[in-house]
């Protein structure tokens, strides 16, 4: 059964249909990845604290990827149930770097749906890479503040080369920023590092990249959001004024249940 909620409500009502259809070989990896990124900090063993638990996830992955066959498919019988997996559950990559430049098509640029995209795309990437940079402002152990003005010229000058390029639009990356500060990353570099690693990868471990379950990664993820909701902020909102809890909570259930453009807008 193939389900696409479009909003949290729809996913809270949809939940009983997709457990029922939930495939275990599938649901295992991710409720392990998931494990492992929650109970990596408590493990005292130097040798595993030393490898990060994201890293940790992606390696458990590979070889659980490798062990069963996803790329070339397969099923397993668990007590009369049959699992089937293939490499649709699997990150996809283009098999040569190229196929991946797609080079801009301008013949619709005298239209309103070309014009609605490109408002859209200005107006959520930068209320999002806003948004993300203040969010990265409270993560920060060193307390700094960032230049929201730098940061939207350079996501803009970003998107631009990216779009001439076939690529998305450019934004502050709330999931790897949290990450780098999570282990220690302080400076600029950060960033430059994680991308010349992820060019690396990419160019040099394609085919390997391509083995990691999309199951996995969705564990990292739900750890990521978990430490980016700090109940304590709620609390401090609620301390300032309900006037400000209100704008918090019309925010939080408008971007929820629509998208992050009407929410901030409601706000």
């Amino acid at each position: 059964t193939h389900l696409h909620p479009k909003n949290i409500i729809d996913l809270a009502i949809s939940t009983p249909e997709m457990l029922q259809s939930l495939n275990p070989v599938i649901a295992f990896i991710g409720l392990l990845s998931t494990a492992i990124m929650f109970l990596h900090s408590k493990i005292e063993f130097p040798v595993v604290k030393a490898i990060p638990a994201a890293v940790w996830v992606i390696i458990i992955a590979e070889i659980y990827s490798h062990i069963l066959g996803f790329e070339e498919g397969g099923s397993l019988n668990l007590m009369g149930l049959i699992c089937s997996f293939d490499k649709t559950f699997l990150i996809d990559l283009p098999n040569e770097i190229t196929q991946a430049i797609v080079t801009p098509d301008f013949s619709a640029w005298n239209t309103g749906v070309f014009w609605n995209v490109v408002v859209a795309v200005v107006l959520v990437s930068s209320i999002e890479g806003i948004l993300s940079v203040k969010a990265i402002d409270r993560l920060d152990p060193l307390k700094r503040k960032s230049n929201v003005n730098k940061e939207l010229s350079a996501a803009g000058i970003g998107t631009s080369i990216s779009g001439l390029l076939g690529g998305l639009p450019i934004i502050p990356g709330i999931v790897s920023s949290s990450v780098a500060i999570n282990h220690n990353g302080k400076g600029q570099l950060t960033d430059v590092f994680q991308a010349v690693l992820i060019l690396l990868l990419i160019v040099l471990l394609g085919s390997q990249l391509q083995l990691i379950p999309l199951a996995a990664l969705s564990g990292i993820l739900i750890h990521t959001g978990y430490k980016l909701l700090n109940p304590s902020e709620i609390g401090n909102i609620y301390r300032i004024g309900w006037d400000q809890m209100l704008i918090f909570i019309s925010t939080l259930i408008t971007t929820l249940t629509t998208d992050l453009l009407i929410g901030i807008a409601v706000g």
